[in-house]
């Protein structure tokens, strides 16, 4: 026995690193690096808080908060764009699909806005809309914010 154990561990030694050849070409190979479209601060900042903003002050702050002027409209329509590019590129930014969720209900939501001031400019549903908006924005804040 104690010839053949110079041999067995020889042996046991082969295997192991053929083994470990064989599981490191199993492996996958390294996911590269996601390239990001813009960064979701600069969107936020540049597109999407703006448009809230309008929005906000537009609903609870002017007398004609129910009407869809120019600047809602502009408003509106920056919103639904970057809404709408998010849930395109969501994977762009981050691997978590609850933010192409939040992404798809800011869109939803957007939307909601659009429909009611295009129909018969109905206060509550444009309130109700944009309530959505809020909230959807708070959630993805509270899930990816830094």
């Amino acid at each position: 026995m104690s010839r053949l154990r110079p041999v067995l561990l020889a042996c046991a030694a082969l295997a192991a690193v053929a083994l470990a050849a064989r599981q490191a070409s199993a492996m996958p190979p390294p996911t590269p690096q996601k390239q990001k479209l813009a960064p979701v601060k600069a969107l936020m900042e540049e597109k999407i808080n703006p448009s809230v903003t309008t929005l906000s002050f537009h609903l609870y702050h002017s007398k004609n908060g129910d009407q869809l002027t120019p600047e809602v409209m502009d408003a509106l329509v920056q919103l639904s764009e970057t809404a709408t590019g998010l849930v395109r590129n969501a994977d762009k930014y981050t691997d978590d699909p609850a933010f192409r969720l939040y992404a798809i209900q800011l869109q939803t939501s957007v939307q909601g806005m659009i429909d009611a001031y295009g129909g018969q400019e109905d206060t509550a549903a444009i309130s109700h809309w944009f309530t959505h908006v809020r909230s959807t924005c708070n959630s993805c804040h509270t899930t990816f914010r830094d």
